[in-house]
């Protein structure tokens, strides 16, 4: 019967002769670390800007969202829930002490 070659491979191996898949294996530390020569590049910088704990509308503003509902806020309301916040400033509604930019 012959042998298989994985049996082989393993008996080399075992007997410690040289073998190219026996020289590294990867997780092993035994790989070269890559030298560029070049610093680490920085990390991603996210472009929004930091939303404020909570707002104020100061005008009536809604709206019918992508499935439909009706989104509506009444002036002098006090809107302290992240995701509104970020809806409210992304749609340009009418907020105390917020300026928009063109």
């Amino acid at each position: 019967m012959a042998a298989k070659k994985d049996d082989v491979e393993q008996a080399v191996v075992e007997a410690g002769a040289p073998n190219e898949k026996a020289v590294t294996q990867p997780g092993t530390g035994s790989e070269p670390e890559a030298v560029s020569g070049e610093p680490d590049p920085a990390p991603e910088q996210d472009d929004r800007i930091a939303l404020p704990e909570s707002v104020v509308l100061s005008a009536p503003y809604a709206f019918i969202d992508d499935t439909g509902a009706t989104r509506a806020w009444s002036p002098g309301v006090t809107v302290t829930d992240a995701e509104d916040i970020e809806l409210l400033i992304g749609r340009k509604a009418p907020l105390d002490g917020i300026e928009y930019e063109d």
